[in-house]
């Protein structure tokens, strides 16, 4: 059940031993990529209870930095956490911002555009604002006349005040209330505040000796009061019948539907209990007070933890496998067209007792910091281990080497959450991060080996062209087994099960066929599909032998050894283990023999002599039509073949020996014709430097 995933993920966060500053950095937007919008105009209302002095300014919590790209210099803002985190804030998910939502820890609140125009226009727009929101904020309970101040002074400030043109008159309003209730306070202004758990939210405005500093711990400990407060608009039951759903903890229990996840929310009917209003939404799905603080602490975590996967992955996950062609044209699709597909990847923990002991806990919520930061100057170590690779998604796993204690979820979605519109895609759970090391180290072993085969088949100049594909698993498990089973072998390959080489085969021989009906044209084509179909059948041979639980059927012997096989003919006849290495032979073949027989006839001996009349390579059309007839062409075109006659003469007998199993299998006697047949070229040639057609 996810919801219970992300309270196993948030539950060590709130376990205790964190510096309130850090909590609050990562359970509000203050970090967002959209946060620095609003933290470049901070509207700060200053209330002295001793003198009864209000002041409203402006401040910028942003800090700007200068970057070099080429010979050009462009400057990008970042949040001032030092300064954000003394007023934090969660930008609302779903509904209409421009109204009150949720609950709020501190009078912190964001204003828009629409707020603007309206607080220039007339002052009680600014009492309708802070009264919706001050009803929902702890301790928000002001005298009116307090409020009726505050607003005609923010409506004051606003008529006078004009944001910079270029820049969105969005931001956020603070009220900083400095009575005891309050998280502010004075203190003089060469105070120092304690790090982490304090912090200075501007200098006073009404006293130019003093600063005001915010206590982070409590500013914590109200966000957590607003989010229980969210909860028990559901819900609230109390008791020895108030049970827990996930830890069984009895005493008070409130709704799960709430806020807390925006994925579990009352706009969609599907999981609701049925008969049930909503402030008794806690009769179905019911949460302790500390379950409830790990779902909010593990949603925020699951979101800084969630990428888009990039569109060129999307790309090929979406393209339909069977079809070069509808591949090309799903390459050509625009963006808008394709939809965008979120991931994530959640290490949990194996074992609630692991995490009773503080250092463990403090060990792997540093993990997960630094997994959430994902700046990648601090993934310096070989033990940190890129995401991509396995999952398409732009992310760091820490530490592999000592992660035994948790087990990896890998999420993918797609939808919008604001709206509750989830698509779920796949979740694949309990991956071994030492597993998912492993696969990890096979992809790429497996493509840095296959230098030699790229360059033969593309040249050296295109050796790298399929680089992005071959080095990302889901776009090789895709394009092996179709879109609609990327999920289910991704989950196979991760927690080491076997897969199925036939589907594989199936799905590289149609494309194959398609490409066949235009060959001469599409020979480059042909020679990308082979270039395929071989690495990732080494791929799997190898995580056959060494990952998988089971293993797998072997393949033809390697396609190097087969060369050599093949050219050592001329005196020793090979001898065909199966159908696979008989069409790579009968590829080769047919391609040298191509070679000469253009030369005296000027024509494709492939496309002139045996795949005629709309014929397609199968075993029956390249025995009758190619190896039964080859040395009547010869002789009729005074064609040399001496060379070639032992091998003709083991291929001949080869089908007859085998004949049962081409009928069964001509997927891979296809696949490997071509196989064979493409990689007969010379050696250390660069693409163009042969003729497509022989030379």
């Amino acid at each position: 059940m996810l919801i219970e995933s992300l309270i196993r993920l948030g539950k060590p966060f709130v376990s205790g031993g964190l510096p309130p500053a850090m909590i609050l950095d990562q359970v509000s937007d203050i970090g967002d990529v959209n946060a620095k919008t609003f933290l470049s105009h901070v509207v700060i209302a200053e209330v002295d209870p001793e003198t009864n002095a209000i002041a409203v300014e402006w401040v910028r919590w942003v800090q700007v930095h200068t970057e070099r790209e080429g010979k050009k210099t462009k400057e990008i803002a970042y949040p001032d956490y030092e300064h954000a985190r003394t007023a934090p804030f969660v930008v609302p998910v779903g509904g209409s911002p421009l109204h009150p939502q949720g609950r709020y820890g501190i009078p912190a609140y964001l204003f828009y555009e629409k707020h603007v125009e309206a607080f220039r226009k007339d002052v009680a727009e600014v009492e309708t604002f802070l009264r919706g929101r001050l009803k929902r904020t702890a301790a928000g309970d002001l005298p009116d006349p307090l409020v009726d101040e505050l607003s005609e002074r923010i409506h004051e400030f606003f008529k006078a005040t004009e944001f910079p043109a270029k820049e969105k008159a969005i931001g956020l309003l603070v009220l900083a209330l400095m009575n005891d209730g309050s998280t502010f306070r004075y203190e003089s202004q060469s105070y120092a505040p304690r790090t982490g758990w304090e912090g200075i939210l501007a200098p006073s405005f009404l006293n130019a000796s003093r600063v005001i500093v915010a206590d982070l711990e409590r500013t914590v400990d109200r966000f957590w009061e607003s989010k229980i407060a969210e909860g028990e608009e559901k819900g609230r039951l109390s008791g020895d019948d108030a049970i827990c759903a996930f830890c069984g903890a009895t005493g008070e229990v409130i709704s799960a539907y709430s806020k807390a996840w925006n994925w579990f929310t009352t706009t969609w009917v599907g999981p609701l209990a049925t008969e049930l209003s909503q402030d008794r939404l806690v009769e179905g799905v019911a949460l302790c007070p500390g379950c409830y603080k790990a779902l909010t602490y593990g949603s925020r975590v699951f979101d800084r933890l969630t990428r888009p996967m990039p569109l060129s992955l999307a790309r090929e996950i979406f393209a339909p496998a069977s079809s070069p062609s509808g591949i090309k044209q799903q390459r050509m699709r625009s963006a808008a067209d394709i939809p965008t597909v979120y991931g994530g990847v959640l290490p949990l923990p194996v074992l609630d007792e692991w995490l009773m002991d503080p250092d463990e806990r403090k060990a792997f919520i540093q993990k997960m910091s630094k997994m959430m930061g994902q700046d990648q100057v601090v993934f310096e170590s070989s033990r940190d281990l890129h995401l991509k690779t396995l999952t398409g998604l732009e992310m760091w796993l820490p530490d592999v080497d000592e992660s035994q204690e948790y087990r990896l979820m890998i999420l993918y979605y797609s939808g919008d959450p604001s709206r509750a519109d989830i698509h779920l895609r796949a979740v694949i759970e309990d991956i071994i991060p030492s597993m998912a090391k492993s696969v990890h180290d096979l992809v790429r072993e497996v493509f840095e080996e296959s230098e030699p085969l790229r360059e033969r088949l593309l040249g050296p100049d295109l050796a790298e062209r399929m680089k992005e594909s071959f080095l990302s698993l889901p776009s090789l498990l895709a394009k092996a087994y179709g879109p609609a089973h990327v999920w289910a072998t991704l989950a196979s390959v991760l927690h080491g099960r076997p897969l199925s080489r036939r589907r594989f085969v199936e799905l590289a021989a149609a494309r194959l066929r398609e490409l066949t009906s235009q060959y001469t044209q599409k020979l480059f084509d042909i020679r990308q599909e082979v270039l395929f179909d071989l690495v990732f059948s080494d791929f799997l041979q190898r995580y056959s032998a060494k990952l998988a639980a089971k293993g797998a059927e072997a393949p033809m012997r390697p396609w190097p050894e087969m060369l050599e096989l093949l050219k050592g003919s001329v005196d020793h006849p090979p001898v065909w283990k199966d159908v696979q290495e008989l069409g790579f032979a009968s590829g080769y073949l047919l391609r040298e023999f191509g070679k000469r027989y253009f030369l005296k006839a000027n024509k494709d001996y492939l496309e002139s002599r045996v795949i005629t009349f709309g014929n397609q390579v199968t075993p029956e059309v390249v025995l009758k039509y190619g190896l039964m007839n080859l040395k009547t062409h010869a002789a009729r075109h005074r064609i040399g073949v001496w060379d070639l006659e032992k091998l003709l003469g083991s291929l001949m007998a080869g089908f007859l020996e085998h004949k049962e199993g081409l009928r069964k299998d001509p997927d891979g006697f296809l696949a490997a014709f071509w196989a064979g047949y493409c990689l007969n070229r010379p050696d250390k040639k660069s693409e163009g430097a042969e003729d497509d057609r022989g030379f």
